[in-house]
Formats: structure tokens, C-alpha cells, sequence
């Protein structure tokens, strides 16, 4: 018995290093465990502000696109103005087109009475030969 009682002490004495060994193992465990969670929840809060960070830009950035979007439809406006008034250019000019084919047709008159005139002068002008003609032939030279 005094054996087995000495062999129990070894073991005891043994179970007691073992136990102080894995007492120091876990404290190794739990400093390391607590190193991990304080480096995850700095990891978080970096995270959780660049999320933060990314929403403001994102808005910032919509905002942009939602001016850009006003002043593309104020060109979009502009652009339909101008070409409201080239249509009414484009207009104009038909009128100016249509004027000038008037005065051209009438000019094509003025002409043809002209060509008349010129018929009607030649021949009172031969008529007026033919007096002249008449006239020399009755008259004693």
C-alpha cells in the first residue's frame, strides 16, 4: 500500500505540473484569444467606417449625377428651342424662297412686255418707214 500510495503522489505530483503547465497554456490561449478580438474589432470599426466613408461618397456621388441629370435636361430644353427657331428660320427662308420665285416670275414679265414693246416698236418703226417711203415718193425732190 505504501507503494501504491507513493505511486499515487508521483501521479498526483505529476496531474499537479500537468495541470499548472495547461493552466499556463490556456492563459497563452485566452491572451491570444483576446489579442484576436481586439485586432477583429478594430478590423470592424475600420470596416464599419469605410462602409460609412463609401455610403457619404456614394451619396455625394448621386447627388453629382442628380444635378448633372437637371443641367442635361436644361440642355436637352435648349437644344429643343433652337430647334424650334431653326424650324421657324428654315420657315422664313421658304417665304424669302417663295418672294424671290415671285419676283423672278415677275421679272419673266417684265421681260415678255419688254419683248412686246420691242414687237411693237419694230413695227411702228417699219410703219413709220413706210410713211416716211409714202411720203418721199409724193414729194417732188
Amino acid at each position: 500500500m505504501r507503494q501504491e500510495l507513493s505511486v499515487a503522489r508521483t501521479d498526483a505530483e505529476a496531474a499537479r505540473v500537468l495541470a499548472s503547465g495547461s493552466d499556463h497554456d490556456v492563459s497563452e490561449v485566452r491572451a491570444e484569444l483576446r489579442a484576436h478580438m481586439r485586432a477583429i474589432g478594430a478590423l470592424r470599426e475600420d470596416q464599419v467606417a469605410l462602409g460609412h466613408r463609401m455610403d457619404r461618397g456614394f451619396a455625394q456621388f448621386n447627388r453629382n449625377f442628380v444635378q448633372v441629370d437637371r443641367r442635361l435636361e436644361q440642355v436637352d430644353q435648349r437644344f429643343e428651342q433652337m430647334d424650334q427657331r431653326f424650324a421657324q428660320v428654315d420657315q422664313r427662308f421658304a417665304q424669302v424662297d417663295q418672294r424671290f420665285e415671285q419676283v423672278d416670275q415677275n421679272f419673266a414679265q417684265v421681260d415678255q412686255n419688254f419683248r412686246q414693246v420691242e414687237r411693237e416698236f419694230a413695227t411702228v418703226h417699219a410703219g413709220i418707214q413706210q410713211i416716211v417711203g409714202l411720203i418721199e415718193g409724193i414729194t417732188p425732190e
